[in-house]
């Protein structure tokens, strides 16, 4: 599983990958939504194994904390 969170332009862009072997339990297209409703955007889509999001770099550093907390919770670690 990969994550990236990008500042650029003024946006916040967000991407998530996970491997084939693991999209019978985690799905991007399905967790990228709520870390982009984390990072106060809206929408977020892709495959199971590659999605993107994004929303307004706000400038707040605890954004980027609350996106990776978020994604620790959806996969339980």
């Amino acid at each position: 599983m990969v994550l990236s969170i990008v500042k650029f332009e003024g946006k916040l862009n967000i991407l998530l990958g996970i491997s084939k072997d693991l999209n019978e339990k985690f799905k991007a297209n399905e967790i990228i939504k709520d870390l982009v409703n984390v990072a106060g955007g809206n929408g977020g889509g892709g495959q199971p194994w590659f999605a993107m999001g994004g929303a307004t770099d706000q400038n707040n550093e605890d954004i980027i904390k609350n996106i990776i907390k978020t994604l620790k919770e959806k996969i339980n670690i």
